[in-house]
């Protein structure tokens, strides 16, 4: 009985020894490849390709023409409190740090017509959206804000706008 247990003893000392050589020559031999990897990131060329990729990536800009629907009829609805309300909601929605990344920002809003642009990352769009439907209140007056279209440069945003103060 106790060979047997010393002769399991010695199988397990000789299988950890070797797990432990292999663990070693791992570790080294992954130096190694790190050292090539790092040689070959440094490059001129692939830092190119890394340049290209992240322009591909960079956040790009969108505007999002709203409409608010006041529910009462004596309102006082600037841009300011505009903004306000819908940087609340999304703040309220989705937090301070995605809020920062989003770049929410009222560009135009037309008091008379009640009609305005807003400017979000389009990695963001969605949840102005929604922030944007959830808005229930400015100034102490009910209100629904309506999204009517997103487009991709200002100057788009403004001709829609034109259209629609035309109409």
């Amino acid at each position: 009985m106790d060979d047997l247990i010393l002769m399991v003893s010695l199988v397990a000392l000789v299988v950890a020894c070797i797990s432990m050589v292999l663990a070693v020559y791992t570790y080294l031999s992954l130096g190694k490849v790190r050292r090539v990897i790092t040689y070959i990131a440094s490059s001129r060329s692939l830092k190119r390709l890394q340049e290209l990729i992240e322009r591909k990536r960079r956040l790009r800009s969108r505007y999002i023409i709203f409409r608010v629907l006041p529910l009462c009829s004596n309102y006082s609805i600037n841009r300011e409190v505009v903004e306000e309300g819908i940087v609340n909601k999304f703040k309220e929605l989705f937090g301070l740090v995605n809020l920062r990344r989003a770049g929410i920002s009222v560009i135009y809003f037309d008091e008379g017509k009640l009609i305005g642009v807003v400017r979000v990352k389009h990695v963001f769009r969605m949840q102005l959206l929604t922030a944007l439907g959830l808005v229930k209140e400015l100034s102490g007056c009910g209100i629904i804000i309506v999204p009517i279209r997103t487009t991709g440069t200002l100057k788009r945003a403004r001709k829609y706008i034109r259209y629609l103060i035309k109409s």
